[in-house]
């Protein structure tokens, strides 16, 4: 998966699959709300809100270009929308690094895999391209 955007943009993207994590990775790699969201969920949906919080930290640690290298718990990701596992498409979600740095972006589920995309700037929902010689291309 890639994204771009216009220069000067800080960008991030991921793709996740959707599987269980365990209870010490939420406890280790989640904040204090994160944890209290994913307890909220109904078991049906939370190896995909997990899968979800999961792929943003990541879209922002690479925008931050620093990756793992920082503390996952140093951004915290906030399904805008609310969290709703049957809704199709794109939907918003934001993720806030050391409570002062704020990005915009969206997510997606669809074929067992979980898409993420943030931005320093507010962009209209990913659209995604097809090419004889790429698949999933989003701009």
């Amino acid at each position: 998966m890639c994204a771009v955007s216009a220069s000067g943009t800080l960008l991030g993207c991921d793709l996740e699959s959707v599987e269980p994590r365990s209870r010490a990775f939420i406890a280790d790699y989640f904040t204090a709300a994160e944890r209290s969201l994913v307890e909220g969920a109904c078991t049906v949906d939370r190896e995909l809100l997990v899968t979800l919080l999961w792929s943003a930290k990541e879209s922002a640690l690479k925008a931050l270009r620093e990756g793992l290298r920082l503390d996952t718990r140093s951004v915290e990701v906030n399904p805008a929308a609310g969290f709703r596992q049957h809704t199709r498409g794109w939907r918003p979600l934001r993720v806030t690094h050391n409570a002062t740095e704020e990005f915009c972006g969206w997510w997606r589920h669809a074929d067992g895999a979980v898409r993420t995309i943030v931005s320093t700037a507010p962009s209209e929902s990913p659209k995604m391209l097809s090419c004889p010689t790429l698949s999933n291309v989003l701009l």
